[in-house]
Parts: structure tokens; C-alpha cells; sequence
């Protein structure tokens, strides 16, 4: 370990003076890392308005979906019978609906072997489904294959079914369901599965599958119409409602408007823009509401952007609800976006199904409108703030690439002027030594 010398002979406090000159050296640096972290507080705060946007987008691509916009209250009469829920474009009605048989899915079951552990002869199992084009599926028996292999062969052949293993306590059955309940209405149910079985081997057991409850199809009538559905959660019996047909019988079911909570819909869609504006006008103005200096062109002209969709006629619609700022969703003084309820709830009276589609209209409602605004700016290749993040990240490699080589420069400087107090010291120190020595002879 060198030795330094701090003005031992010398009497200069040179280690104050290599401090004060390597400071001097560094000013520079302390300029550079200013810009740095400048530039560091730019980025994140495009990250956290892209990550926003990102949100935004989010939440208007659900309401590309009118249930997601629109909010129905939705009564049922007797829940043993039925549920039912809102998925779509629900109309405000009463239905009498008597369900006279639910749906059920085809099973098939297997001759009785001694154990899961049984060896079946070796051959082809080849299975179809109703409505799959994708088959039929060939399931390859080997010599050696169990009970419990072809089981596993079977669910991950593709075929639409679940197989598995059933025990009436003494021995084992592979059993055979449909993913799927009914058959093709106006089909066959006993194509619901078909089952062709062909075995080579000399030793195991064949399967033997035979079906044990056929398929059927719910029926049911719907204010007088009779109705056949494969599933008993159908969504295409009653426009916009998904019911769950729980058991034969009778029951209503009456869908009506419910204003209040598509208020709340459009409020969180308000409550999310709001979101983004505060952290565009947080990047662009200053704590009093001035303009910054110099603030981001890229994030000013996203809050323009922002509350041009706003005022934006959706191409496509007519009447009295074309846009945001017609059913009382505007911009207030400070830029965000605030709701005119008087205006809203006139809006909904009048043309509850307008409001909903300048959201839904497919290509210019204000879903893709958001969607193309939130790409435009966040796409890594060209768009807007994804180009200045990148050039930012940029410009702060280059400013770490020259504080290095200023920091290298300074560090040789310092080993440099360490090495010549170091020897000026120890100059010193001879001299002196000699000077003594001489002035000791003189004395004498």
C-alpha cells in the first residue's frame, strides 16, 4: 500500500489541495448526473402515463361490449328454477318461461375390469363428437397399456370428452362423458358420441364401451315459444341474457334499465381519463397551473388528444347521442373531464342505447378510438411516447458513457498527483534530513 505524505515535511495540507483540484475535475460530472437524473424523471414519469394509458385501454376495450357499458337489473321468480344474467344488448321486458327438460351429456362406460391396473387389448379407440370438425380422433392402444394409460391417452387426444376411472367398489370401469352436453339439435343424440373400437392384440380386454345415459337437449318455452338449446346456460334464447336452467318448472323473468349503474360504468371510463390528465398535466404545468419551461410536446399533446375525444362526433351516428360531450361528459376549466348529470340522465331517457354505442360502434366508436390513441403513443416501434422513451434511455447511456471516461480521467489525475506530492514530500524530507546533519557539523 503506497504511502502518502499529507505536508509532513512540507507543512501544505496537500491532501486539501488534491481534493479541492479533483472537485474542480468533477464539476463537470455533477453537471452531467444533473441532466441524468433530469432525464430519469422524464422517463418514469412516461412510464407511469404509458402505464396509465395502458389502463385506459383496458377498460374501453371491455366497454366495446355494450354489457359493459349499459347496466340492466335483472329479476328472476323462482331462483330453484332458473338464474340469469346480463351479457349484451339486454331489452327491458317481462318473460314467462316454463322449463320442461333440462340438458345432459352423453356417458359412456366400459366393460368391468379387475383393476385400474388391468391390461386392455391392444388395438385402435376412435372417438367423435357432435359439432367437432376437428375429428375424429384415433387413440393408439399398445401391448402393456392399463386401464388408467388409456385414460391418459384419451384426454390428451384432443377429443372433446373427459375420461376416467369409476369403481363400484370391487372393480373398475373407464367412463367416457361429453364435454359438452346435447347433440346437434335436429341430429341424432346417440351421435353425441360415437365410439369405433377395433383391437389386434392377443392378450388384455377390450374396452366394451356401451352408452349408459344418452344425451339430451334443454326444452323449454318462452312466453308460449318453445325453445331447444344444447346447454343449460344458453345466451341465445333471450337476447343479451345468459340463463342457468337449474330444474324442470316454471318461473319469470323481467330485465329492466337501470341508470344508476350505467352511470357508474361511464363514471369509472371519466374516473380513469381523469387519472391519465392528472399525470400529463403533473409532467406540464407547475404547482400554480402555469405552463412549465420547457415541458414534454409528446405528453401535452396526448392531454389534447385526451379531451378531443371528448368533443369527437363518432362517425356513424345520428340523433342527439354522437358523442361524449352530448350525454354531459365534458371538460371542465382545469382540463378534466367532469359529468353533467342533468344531461346524462336526459340522455339515457331519450336514447339509452345511443349512449352505449358511441362507446360500441364498431372502427370509430370511442373503444377503438381509445385503443388507436393509447397504440399511437405507447408503440415501442413509432409510437410517440415509446420514441421518446427510447431516445431518453438513449441520451442517459450516452451521459453514463461520458461521466465514465471523465471519472476514469480523474481517477488517473488523482493516482498522478498522489505519486508527485508523495515524492516531493519525501524530497523534502531528505533534504532537510541533510540540512540538519550539515548545520550539526558546523556546530560543533
Amino acid at each position: 500500500m503506497p504511502v502518502t505524505f499529507n505536508g509532513i515535511s512540507s507543512g501544505i495540507d496537500t491532501a486539501a489541495l488534491m481534493k479541492a483540484t479533483l472537485d474542480a475535475q468533477r464539476v463537470p460530472v455533477t453537471a452531467l448526473q444533473n441532466k441524468k437524473t433530469s432525464y430519469n424523471a422524464q422517463i418514469s414519469g412516461l412510464g407511469k402515463i404509458s402505464s396509465k394509458l395502458g389502463e385506459l385501454k383496458t377498460l374501453a376495450t371491455d366497454m366495446a361490449k355494450t354489457s359493459n357499458v349499459l347496466a340492466f337489473t335483472i329479476g328472476v321468480g323462482d331462483e330453484d328454477v332458473m338464474s340469469a344474467k346480463a351479457e349484451g344488448e339486454s331489452s327491458a321486458a317481462r318473460y314467462d318461461i316454463n322449463v320442461t327438460q333440462l340438458a345432459r351429456a352423453e356417458k359412456d362406460r366400459s366393460a368391468a375390469f379387475s383393476s385400474s391396473l388391468s391390461q386392455v387389448k391392444a388395438g385402435t379407440l376412435t372417438l367423435a363428437t357432435a359439432g367437432d370438425t376437428s375429428g375424429p380422433y384415433t387413440i393408439d392402444i399398445v401391448e402393456g397399456d392399463e386401464l388408467e394409460d388409456v385414460v391418459d391417452k384419451i384426454n390428451g387426444s384432443g377429443a372433446k370428452v373427459d375420461a376416467s376411472i369409476i369403481r363400484d367398489g370391487t372393480r373398475s370401469y373407464l367412463q367416457i362423458v361429453a364435454a359438452e352436453s346435447g347433440f346437434e339439435i335436429g341430429g341424432n343424440p346417440d351421435n353425441a358420441i360415437t365410439v369405433t373400437e377395433s383391437y389386434t392384440g392377443a392378450t388384455g380386454q377390450a374396452l366394451g364401451l356401451t352408452q349408459v345415459i344418452g344425451a339430451q337437449n334443454a326444452l323449454l318455452e318462452v312466453d308460449g315459444l318453445a325453445a331447444e338449446t344444447r346447454s343449460n346456460e344458453p345466451s341465445d334464447i333471450v337476447a343479451g341474457i345468459t340463463l342457468g336452467l337449474k330444474k324442470v318448472g316454471t318461473s319469470t323473468l323481467s330485465v329492466a334499465s337501470d341508470k344508476d349503474g350505467t352511470k357508474t360504468k361511464l363514471k369509472a371510463f371519466v374516473d380513469k381519463a381523469n387519472e391519465l390528465l392528472d399525470l400529463v398535466k403533473s409532467s406540464t404545468r407547475t404547482s400554480d397551473g402555469t405552463r412549465a419551461f420547457d415541458p414534454d410536446p409528446a405528453i401535452e399533446r396526448l392531454g389534447a388528444d385526451v379531451r378531443g375525444l371528448i368533443v369527437k362526433t363518432i362517425d356513424g351516428l345520428s340523433g342527439s347521442n354522437t358523442s361524449l360531450s352530448r350525454i354531459g361528459i365534458e371538460t371542465d376549466a382545469t382540463g378534466r373531464l367532469t359529468i353533467d348529470d342533468k344531461k346524462l340522465d336526459k340522455a339515457l331517457a331519450t336514447d339509452m342505447r345511443g349512449v352505449a354505442r358511441i362507446f360500441t360502434l364498431a372502427d370509430t366508436g370511442l373503444s377503438a378510438n381509445v385503443q388507436s390513441l393509447v397504440k399511437r403513443n405507447t408503440n415501442s416501434v413509432d409510437g410517440v411516447i415509446g420514441g421518446r422513451t427510447k431516445s431518453l434511455n438513449k441520451r442517459v447511456d450516452q451521459l453514463d458513457t461520458q461521466i465514465g471516461r471523465i471519472e476514469t480521467r480523474i481517477g488517473r489525475n488523482q493516482t498522478i498527483m498522489q505519486r508527485q506530492f508523495t515524492a516531493m514530500e519525501k524530497a523534502l524530507q531528505i533534504s532537510q534530513s541533510q540540512g540538519s546533519a550539515l548545520q550539526s557539523l558546523y556546530s560543533r
